[in-house]
């Protein structure tokens, strides 16, 4: 089966409000780091989605902790928390976290996946896109 996924950034909402008038969407998906100010953005994109009954497959937290290479402890360096009360209040699904790796900016940067560089990244990614799938049928 294919996916068509379109990365939106947030703003004003037209580009949005445009897509699910002229396209049918099988869901959104909402993408919001721990920061308040991301999450006020999260927030507006639900209410947006919400409003044009497009179905919130759930959100992803990105940059949920950075892990020390020297070691090994996961820091919450810009909040904690945020993303899940969201989901509780809303009752929309928690897809999963993304770590803040140094990796996969440099492999976002030259074009590689980061999945194909790093077994860890093979987890991450493929535990949130599990959920996501799971969130896809089940609609």
């Amino acid at each position: 089966q294919d996916y068509f996924i379109v990365d939106l950034p947030p703003g004003t909402g037209d580009i949005h409000i445009t897509l699910v008038q002229k396209v049918l969407i099988s869901g959104a998906i909402i993408i919001s780091t721990p920061q308040d100010i991301s999450l006020i953005d999260a927030k507006k994109a639900i209410a947006l989605f919400s409003k044009t009954n497009t179905k919130i497959l759930g959100i992803i937290e990105n940059m949920s902790y950075f892990e020390c290479s020297n070691c090994g402890e996961k820091h919450k360096i810009f909040s904690n928390g945020g993303v899940e009360k969201i989901t509780k209040s809303e009752n929309i699904p928690y897809l999963g976290s993304i770590p803040l790796i140094k990796e996969i900016m440099e492999c976002a940067d030259n074009g590689t996946p980061y999945v194909s560089q790093s077994p860890e990244g093979r987890n991450i990614f493929g535990e949130v896109v599990k959920n996501m799938l799971e969130e896809l049928n089940s609609y």
